[in-house]
């Protein structure tokens, strides 16, 4: 009877150390490529590979990647933890804020609003911000159009002047109407309005209020009807809530990757980088945009995912912007950093082909990775 219990003991004691392991390995390593003949892919075992070298050599805690090929998700998968030491891995489940990917989100809402007859791109600012400007602000504006913000060549400011935050620490206190309302009365343009481009984070939390006055409806409500909701995205939302509070994944300075630091708390700034969501939604996006501009070439038409039929020029190598995307040869692409969480969001409809991913750690090393493993997808339907 003895040995009998020592030998439970024991077995159960090395069960429980299996379980332990294999779910470090898959916290830490992911979900590896697997097709129905086991025969991984060149191009997607590369990218595997790649990835955990550069999340070891730069101490991610969290990323989640996916991989479009012919229309369709060939590869989605997760590396580290929701937290670090906690034990639970990180996954394309895991929610992030995606920091300027939100722009995407605003441009098309923006697409809506026009193709409604609700938002003219010449107009200028001043039509719909008439009772918030006063005589001198309006003046400042009078040259400042829709689209001029959209291509961010209007003059505006890159930050809201009374933010005040400390470059690597989160923001907390949100920005609310009447520091808008007061900016928008006190700020001074760069530049005349279409002299050049100048990437402008505030312009684009002046589109998102605009588009709130235009519609009568909130940024929320707005996300939620022509996006959410229209395209099934479950998980991605602009208000923290208890129910979704358990898929946020913590975020680390990135300064300083074993420190944590927490998600902003952003106010009328969410237009141009609050929007919470998660790699399967935006793969479903994805997924719905490729498709959407792969008929467009055939047959144009007014589909508020087709964000780059008017761009801007940059000045930058062929670098073009259009309403929340920008655009370099065949590729259209977006990066967020938001000193935590970081997006990546790249996709070339001409081969039907895409890559999203979002950590919880941001910096540098994010598009470095980026830039290969898509020249490595490109090259492999070549």
């Amino acid at each position: 009877m003895t040995k009998i219990l020592i030998f439970s003991i024991s077995f159960l004691f090395l069960t429980s150390c299996n379980q332990a392991q294999e779910k470090k390995e898959n916290s830490s390593k992911g979900n590896r490529p697997e097709t129905e003949t086991n025969a991984v892919p060149n191009h997607l075992q590369w990218m595997d590979n790649k990835i955990d070298s550069m999340l070891t050599a730069n101490n991610i805690p969290g990323f989640a990647i996916g991989v479009i090929e012919d229309g369709k998700v060939s590869w989605a998968s997760g590396y580290g933890e929701m937290e670090r030491t906690a034990g639970v891995p990180f996954s394309t489940e895991s929610i992030c804020q995606i920091a300027s990917l939100t722009k995407m989100f605003t441009g098309a809402i923006v697409k809506e609003l026009i193709n409604e007859g609700k938002l003219k791109p010449q107009e200028p600012i001043t039509k719909y911000l008439d009772d918030v400007l006063d005589d001198d602000a309006k003046e400042r504006f009078s040259e400042v159009t829709v689209e001029f913000v959209l291509h961010h060549r209007s003059g505006i400011p890159n930050h809201a002047p009374s933010v005040n935050r400390i470059d690597g620490d989160p923001m907390l206190i949100a920005y609310t109407q009447n520091d808008m309302d007061k900016d928008l009365n006190t700020i001074e343009l760069e530049f005349e309005p279409n002299e050049k481009w100048a990437y402008s984070n505030y312009g684009y939390d002046i589109l998102g209020y605009i588009c709130e006055k235009a519609s009568g409806k909130s940024y929320d409500a707005l996300i939620k009807e022509y996006i959410t909701d229209k395209y099934g995205l479950e998980n991605t939302f602009i208000n923290l809530i208890e129910t979704k509070q358990k898929l946020v994944a913590t975020p680390y300075r990135k300064d300083d990757r074993t420190i944590k630091t927490k998600p902003w708390n952003m106010g009328k700034e969410v237009p141009s980088g609050g929007i919470y969501s998660n790699v399967d939604d935006l793969l479903k996006l994805m997924s719905v945009q490729i498709d959407h501009y792969r008929k467009y070439s055939e047959n144009p038409s007014n589909s508020s995912l087709i964000l780059t039929s008017n761009v801007a020029e940059t000045g930058y190598d062929g670098l073009r912007y259009g309403y929340g995307l920008f655009k370099r040869k065949n590729r259209l692409d977006h990066f967020g950093d938001l000193d935590g969480y970081g997006s990546d969001y790249r996709l070339t409809p001409e081969y039907n082909v895409g890559i999203v991913c979002l950590t919880s750690s941001g910096g540098v090393w994010l598009d470095d990775l980026m830039d290969d493993i898509y020249l490595e997808l490109l090259e492999s339907k070549k």
